[in-house]
């Protein structure tokens, strides 16, 4: 079963329902705010598609955060009340609460299906070969079949050229999985470099918003993009479905402008993937260059463990 969502150019949106595909022109090969470069193949840098809190965590971020950030003030952020997960709620996102029909733009859902936990959640998605003010988007985003599952979330693109594309899940409030001793999820795909990137996006990794950006998930790192890295871990990929799991000290440290930040589970506020195109140094004079060619990232069943 396949089921290929719209997808619309955006600029900028505030707290809104999921639209589409929306990329940038950044460098992938300069080191992005997660700390890692393309050339690594450890995933893009996009600007990302945006909804209720998606934004991609590369060079530049649209949508809900800023990529300038530290010309803001900090005021009071969702993880100063962030939602304790109890052992007895692990699961992120199983697709299989999906309808069928509804646009992946407007569908939201309560994060691991559980309404209780009073968290919403929803997905986005970003890829480097969307053409600026128009809707002519390569990149694919579908649901497809899943691990012994109705639904699992793909991004791919038949001949990326840039840096490669990512999704992720986005969630309505800060929540402390600390309880947990870390990420798990199946995946498969088709990744030029053999990896992809998991990605957690934390309060304290996130740049404090521009003045008047009263809308975006408010952090507290003073810096910007460039300066707040979340922690991160590459993890293989290939063309049959395999068990991921990421415990909390296997993710590479983020930082916070200076102050090193470890993953802990706790002020998690998004969950992104990347993956990227292979960069090679073809002429020798340590200019790295995309390889252009295609991708495909699938995950299913996301959850703490």
């Amino acid at each position: 079963m396949h089921i290929t969502f719209g997808r619309y150019s955006v600029a900028g949106v505030a707290l809104a329902l999921l639209v589409a595909c929306t990329t940038d022109d950044d460098d992938p090969g300069v080191e992005g705010a997660d700390g890692a470069t393309a050339a690594s193949g450890s995933g893009g840098s996009g600007s990302g598609t945006t909804g209720s809190g998606g934004t991609s965590s590369g060079s530049t971020s649209s949508g809900s955060t800023t990529s300038s950030g530290g010309g803001g003030t900090s005021g009071p952020t969702k993880c100063q009340a962030p939602v304790t997960l109890a052992s007895s709620t692990p699961l992120i996102a199983d697709f299989d609460g999906y309808d069928g029909a509804t646009s992946l733009g407007e569908w939201s859902f309560p994060l691991g299906g559980d309404s209780s936990v009073g968290v919403l959640a929803g997905t986005f998605v970003y890829g480097d070969d969307h053409v600026e003010g128009t809707q002519d988007v390569p990149e694919v985003s579908e649901m497809v079949d899943g691990n012994d599952s109705t639904y699992a979330l793909s991004i791919s693109d038949s001949e990326a050229t840039e840096y490669g594309g990512g999704l992720g899940i986005w969630m309505s409030e800060c929540v402390d999985a600390s309880t947990f001793d870390g990420v798990s999820l199946w995946v498969r795909g088709n990744a030029p470099t053999g990896f992809a990137k998991i990605t957690l996006l934390m309060e304290e990794t996130t740049p404090i918003p521009e003045e008047g950006d009263a809308e975006a998930p408010v952090g507290t790192c003073e810096g910007t993009a460039d300066d707040c890295i979340h922690p991160f871990h590459e993890f293989e990929v290939s063309d049959e479905w395999a068990e991921v799991q990421v415990p909390w000290d296997k993710f590479t440290g983020g930082n916070a402008n200076g102050p090193a930040v470890e993953a802990d589970g706790s002020n998690i506020w998004q969950v992104q993937f990347d993956i990227g195109l292979e960069w090679l140094d073809e002429d020798g004079d340590g200019v790295y260059e995309a390889t252009p060619g295609p991708y495909e990232l699938v995950i299913d069943d996301l959850s703490f463990y």
